[in-house]
């Protein structure tokens, strides 16, 4: 699917319009759903209450995340077919988790290099 990316001022902005939004977009145009557009105002205006508090840095992320988008030469890791954009590093634990992308040890060393925020779980 092609990548909406246009720049927004703060995460929850972006991931809102631009993840969120945009495949609601797509649901509406490809298969009709009117149910969609009719409660996605109301799912939207409920999504800022759930960063309320965070201080979120963004960081530059693959996208898409997952055991299948990994692999290895002889000398070092390789990460292949990014959806980059910065947005909240925890959006890449939340795709890695859907597609049971990796190992408790990868997780461990996540989070010892980026602690989990507030609600993580």
């Amino acid at each position: 699917l092609p990548q909406k990316n246009e720049w927004a001022d703060d995460w929850v902005e972006f991931f809102v319009r631009n993840r969120l939004g945009y495949q609601v977009d797509l649901i509406e145009k490809e298969y009709g759903d009117w149910e969609v557009r009719e409660l996605w105002p109301v799912v939207q205006q409920k999504i800022p209450s759930l960063f309320a508090g965070l201080e979120i840095q963004p960081a530059l992320l693959h996208g898409d995340l997952w055991g299948g988008n990994i692999g290895e030469t002889d000398k070092e890791p390789v990460v292949f077919d990014p959806a980059s954009f910065y947005g909240h590093s925890e959006f890449e634990l939340a795709i890695a988790k859907i597609f049971h992308g990796f190992t408790d040890d990868f997780y461990a060393a996540y989070h010892k290099k980026i602690p989990k925020e507030k609600g993580f779980e």
